[in-house]
């Protein structure tokens, strides 16, 4: 949801509070008795962006329980064939911390880890409620290491391919393989107890 989707989205949102504000300054102007000319104009147009705010906002809950709905019928990809994708043999320490983070990344967005593939875009919608400073203490706390406050710099860096240009250029680009080897290399030291 980058780019122009979110851009209509903001200009629609900011029309609706104008207005909806426009029409309670309209409102309070009848009620304290000043017979302001514009006063029913502008309550009229509140009335309205109030009804356009419900409405985006009930349109968009609706469509983000049903992608969550469709996402849960996925078919599940087993841990091998995710380590696989990620570049992370099964039998190597790098592992557990990456199964850590899939398992992360399915707890904060509320799906079965099982759902998440390695290639999996992190801008798919499912991702929109997710904090990434949540992610980061769950997987701290599930594989008992200190991750680099960095890891998400160094998973833009990963989408880049290698461009010379900034990583936060490659925001839209980061897939759940770039989080994981980010992360990956990124741990240090075991969190002392």
């Amino acid at each position: 949801m980058i780019g122009t989707e979110v851009n209509k989205r903001v200009v629609l949102w900011t029309a609706s509070m104008f207005a909806a504000v426009g029409g309670l300054w309209g409102g309070i102007q009848l009620i304290s008795h000043h017979r302001v000319s514009i006063a029913w104009p502008l309550l009229l147009i509140g009335m309205a962006g109030l009804f356009m705010l419900f409405h985006t906002g009930q349109r968009e809950f609706l469509q983000s329980r049903e992608h969550w709905r469709q996402w849960q019928l996925r078919p599940h990809q087993s841990s091998e064939e995710f380590l696989s994708g990620c570049g992370c043999s099964p039998e190597s320490a790098d592992a557990t911390l990456a199964l850590a983070v899939r398992n992360a990344l399915a707890e904060t967005s509320g799906i079965p880890a099982p759902t998440i593939y390695a290639g999996d875009s992190m801008r798919d919608s499912i991702w929109d409620s997710m904090v990434l400073l949540d992610v980061w203490f769950r997987i701290e706390k599930a594989a008992g290491v200190r991750i680099d406050k960095n890891w998400f710099d160094l998973a833009c860096k990963r989408a880049s391919g290698g461009s010379s240009l900034p990583p936060w250029k490659f925001v839209n680009d980061v897939l759940v393989k770039h989080i994981v080897t980010a992360i990956v290399e990124s741990a240090g030291a075991p969190l002392s107890k």
